[in-house]
C-alpha cells in the first residue's frame, strides 16, 4: 500500500514524504526531493497495482460465513461474491462499487457494508477470515486498480 504523508504527518524535517507497506511486514517511510518526483512516483505505484490486479484476475479467501466453511473471492470482472463451500450457487455477489464501508475488528472478523440499489438500503455481511490483514490488503488493491482504470488515460504510455 502506499500513502503520501500530510505534512502535519511527518515525523522529521523532510518534506515529500509516503508509506509503503505490505500485508504481515512494518510500514517503511520514504521521502523524494521534489513534489512532482512524488506524484510520479505515486501515480507509477498506482498503475502498478491496477496492472497487477488486472492481469491476477481473481482472489479467493478462506473464510466462514454464518458459522459455514465458505470461499470469499475478489474478482475483477465481478466484484465481490461468497460462496459457501457446501453450495452450488454464491451466497451472494456485489460490484465493487456498491461497497459502501468495511470495518474490521483488527483480528479476524470483517464487516463489509454494501448497498443493494433495487431494495435502496444497505446490507451488512460479516465473514471471519484468519488472514484478515492479507484479505484487507487486496481490497485496498482491487479497489485502487477499479478506480484507476476508470480513467481512459491512465493506463495509456505517455509519449
Amino acid at each position: 500500500m502506499f500513502r503520501v504523508i500530510k505534512e502535519s504527518e511527518n515525523v522529521d524535517e523532510r518534506q515529500h514524504c509516503f508509506l509503503i507497506q505490505t500485508f504481515g511486514q512494518q510500514s517503511h517511510y520514504f521521502s523524494v526531493e521534489t513534489r512532482q518526483e512524488l506524484l510520479r512516483l505515486e501515480s507509477a505505484w498506482h498503475k502498478g497495482v491496477c496492472l497487477a490486479i488486472s492481469q491476477l484476475g481473481c482472489k479467493t479467501f478462506h473464510v466462514v460465513y454464518k458459522n459455514r466453511p465458505s470461499a470469499l473471492t475478489l474478482d475483477w470482472e465481478d466484484g465481490f461474491s461468497l460462496k459457501c463451500f457446501a453450495c452450488v450457487s454464491p451466497e451472494w455477489t456485489f460490484q465493487f462499487s456498491q461497497l459502501k464501508g468495511s470495518s474490521d475488528d483488527g483480528n479476524a472478523t470483517l464487516k463489509l457494508h454494501f448497498y443493494r440499489p433495487l431494495m435502496k438500503d444497505t446490507v451488512t455481511e460479516d465473514v471471519i477470515c484468519p488472514k484478515l490483514q492479507e484479505l484487507l490488503f487486496f481490497m485496498h488493491s482491487f479497489l485502487t486498480a477499479k478506480v484507476a482504470s476508470l480513467d481512459p488515460s491512465f493506463l495509456t504510455p505517455r509519449q
